[in-house]
Protein backbone atom coordinates (compact mmCIF):
# COMPACT_ATOMS: atom_id res chain seq x y z
CA UNK A 1 0.00 0.00 0.00
CA UNK A 2 1.76 3.20 1.12
CA UNK A 3 4.91 1.43 2.34
CA UNK A 4 7.77 -0.09 0.37
CA UNK A 5 10.89 -1.77 1.78
CA UNK A 6 14.16 -2.05 -0.15
CA UNK A 7 16.99 -3.67 1.84
CA UNK A 8 16.83 -1.88 5.20
CA UNK A 9 15.23 1.26 3.77
CA UNK A 10 11.55 1.82 4.54
CA UNK A 11 9.63 4.20 2.26
CA UNK A 12 6.39 5.37 3.84
CA UNK A 13 3.77 8.04 3.20
CA UNK A 14 3.40 10.62 5.97
CA UNK A 15 0.24 10.25 8.11
CA UNK A 16 -0.57 6.76 6.80
CA UNK A 17 -0.82 3.62 8.90
CA UNK A 18 2.23 1.36 8.73
CA UNK A 19 2.02 -2.33 9.58
CA UNK A 20 5.39 -4.06 9.51
CA UNK A 21 6.32 -7.67 10.18
CA UNK A 22 9.93 -8.51 11.10
CA UNK A 23 11.29 -12.06 11.24
CA UNK A 24 13.71 -12.46 14.14
CA UNK A 25 16.85 -14.54 13.71
CA UNK A 26 20.00 -15.18 15.69
CA UNK A 27 23.08 -16.70 14.03
CA UNK A 28 20.95 -17.43 10.94
CA UNK A 29 18.32 -19.40 12.85
CA UNK A 30 14.85 -18.21 13.94
CA UNK A 31 14.94 -16.62 17.38
CA UNK A 32 11.91 -17.73 19.39
CA UNK A 33 10.92 -14.99 21.82
CA UNK A 34 10.65 -15.86 25.50
CA UNK A 35 7.85 -14.70 27.78
CA UNK A 36 9.73 -11.64 29.15
CA UNK A 37 11.30 -10.41 25.89
CA UNK A 38 10.40 -6.92 24.64
CA UNK A 39 10.97 -5.22 21.31
CA UNK A 40 10.80 -1.59 20.20
CA UNK A 41 11.16 0.58 17.10
CA UNK A 42 12.89 3.97 17.37
CA UNK A 43 13.32 6.64 14.71
CA UNK A 44 15.45 9.81 14.78
CA UNK A 45 16.54 12.49 12.32
CA UNK A 46 20.21 11.63 13.07
CA UNK A 47 21.83 8.82 15.07
CA UNK A 48 23.38 11.47 17.35
CA UNK A 49 20.00 12.94 18.37
CA UNK A 50 19.27 12.44 22.07
CA UNK A 51 15.58 11.56 21.89
CA UNK A 52 13.73 9.48 19.28
CA UNK A 53 10.97 11.22 17.33
CA UNK A 54 9.09 7.93 17.26
CA UNK A 55 9.54 5.25 19.92
CA UNK A 56 7.03 2.41 19.71
CA UNK A 57 6.80 -0.98 21.37
CA UNK A 58 6.43 -3.92 19.03
CA UNK A 59 4.31 -7.02 19.57
CA UNK A 60 6.20 -10.32 19.74
CA UNK A 61 4.84 -13.70 18.68
CA UNK A 62 7.18 -16.66 18.29
CA UNK A 63 9.93 -15.56 15.90
CA UNK A 64 8.07 -12.50 14.62
CA UNK A 65 7.86 -8.88 15.74
CA UNK A 66 4.97 -6.67 14.63
CA UNK A 67 5.02 -2.88 14.39
CA UNK A 68 2.07 -0.60 13.81
CA UNK A 69 2.58 3.12 13.34
CA UNK A 70 -0.60 5.14 13.49
CA UNK A 71 -1.14 8.26 11.34
CA UNK A 72 -0.46 10.50 14.36
CA UNK A 73 3.03 8.97 14.75
CA UNK A 74 4.25 10.67 11.55
CA UNK A 75 1.78 13.51 10.92
CA UNK A 76 3.88 16.15 12.69
CA UNK A 77 7.20 15.04 11.13
CA UNK A 78 8.83 16.73 8.15
CA UNK A 79 9.03 14.88 4.86
CA UNK A 80 12.56 13.51 4.43
CA UNK A 81 15.07 10.89 5.58
CA UNK A 82 15.32 9.49 9.10
CA UNK A 83 17.35 6.71 10.70
CA UNK A 84 15.79 3.91 12.71
CA UNK A 85 16.51 0.72 14.54
CA UNK A 86 14.62 -2.18 15.99
CA UNK A 87 15.89 -3.52 19.29
CA UNK A 88 14.97 -6.55 21.35
CA UNK A 89 15.64 -6.89 25.08
CA UNK A 90 15.60 -10.51 26.22
CA UNK A 91 14.01 -11.62 29.47
CA UNK A 92 17.48 -11.85 31.05
CA UNK A 93 18.40 -8.27 30.06
CA UNK A 94 20.49 -8.80 26.92
CA UNK A 95 20.01 -6.01 24.36
CA UNK A 96 20.27 -6.82 20.65
CA UNK A 97 19.67 -4.54 17.68
CA UNK A 98 17.63 -6.55 15.19
CA UNK A 99 18.38 -4.27 12.23
CA UNK A 100 21.86 -2.93 12.97
CA UNK A 101 23.36 0.03 11.17
CA UNK A 102 25.48 -1.11 8.24
CA UNK A 103 28.61 0.96 7.52
CA UNK A 104 27.70 1.00 3.82
CA UNK A 105 23.91 1.29 4.17
CA UNK A 106 22.13 3.02 7.03
CA UNK A 107 18.74 1.79 8.15
CA UNK A 108 16.75 4.63 6.59
CA UNK A 109 13.12 5.56 6.98
CA UNK A 110 12.08 7.82 4.10
CA UNK A 111 8.92 9.75 4.85
CA UNK A 112 7.14 10.92 1.71
CA UNK A 113 4.52 13.61 1.22
CA UNK A 114 0.86 12.77 1.09
CA UNK A 115 -1.34 14.29 -1.59
CA UNK A 116 -4.66 14.16 0.24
Amino acid sequence: MSTKIVGTTIYHTKSDTLQLTVSLTKDGEPYVCAEGDTCRFAMKKRYSDETPLVNKPMTLDGSTAYLELEPADTSSLDVGKYVYDIEIVTEDGLVDTVIPPDPTEKALFVLGEEVY
